[in-house]
């Protein structure tokens, strides 16, 4: 596969914030575009190749979240954040617990982490693309499926121990598959950034 530059989307409303936007990635050597709508960026996925968008929460007609469900359905292969002022809302939460978002960045922003987690995103997007677009495809539509009960207390007595005993833990996560599903989403998601995949539960641990 031929290298090419990184394409990012860059999803708001608000023009003072897309403009504020395109000033701090100007000077980066990624191809960036900025749309103002939902619907702007559909229209713009159909045409171009995109291999990250960042998606505000809160617009008019549809909103981020909706927007990044047709996304995930349409468009799996590519990675997608949600950038919102709103971190406690039900529907924020609802995104992430089911794979729409793969991270959500709080407004207002700090310029060097923003750009650190697109960076991350594009390097997991490039590992991804070393494989093949439906292995792609498949590690960003995963759900994380709630854990049991029991698993998440005896994961919680572990974590709360003195001397917290990280192969113990592994074991007890193990017999637990939504709890292993999650846990190796997480790590290998754009918020760490890991260059390699994390492929077992004991990595995915020391990753989080």
């Amino acid at each position: 596969m031929t290298e090419q530059t990184a394409r990012i989307l860059f999803v708001d409303d608000e023009p003072t914030i897309l403009s504020i936007l395109e000033k701090l990635f100007s000077n980066e050597k990624w191809d960036c575009h900025y749309v103002s709508s939902a619907n702007e960026a559909l229209d713009f996925l159909q045409q171009n190749r995109v291999d990250l968008l960042v998606s505000d929460f809160m617009m008019p007609e549809k909103d981020g979240i909706e927007l990044l469900i047709d996304v995930k359905q349409h468009y799996p292969q590519i990675i997608r954040l949600l950038l919102t002022a709103y971190a406690k809302d039900e529907k924020t939460t609802r995104a992430l617990s089911e794979g729409y978002a793969q991270q959500m960045i709080p407004k207002p922003w700090i310029d060097q982490e923003l750009k650190e987690i697109v960076r991350s995103a594009l390097r997991q997007s490039a590992q991804q693309k070393k494989y093949s677009q439906e292995f792609q495809a498949l590690l960003n539509t995963i759900p994380l499926l709630p854990a049991l009960p029991q698993s998440y207390s005896q994961v919680q007595s572990c974590i709360h121990d003195d001397d917290v005993d990280i192969e113990k833990m592994a074991t007890i996560i193990g017999l637990d598959v939504s709890l292993t599903s999650a846990l190796l989403h997480w790590a290998n998601s754009a918020l760490f950034g890991q260059r390699y995949h994390v492929d077992t539960i004991k990595k995915a641990i020391i990753v989080l």
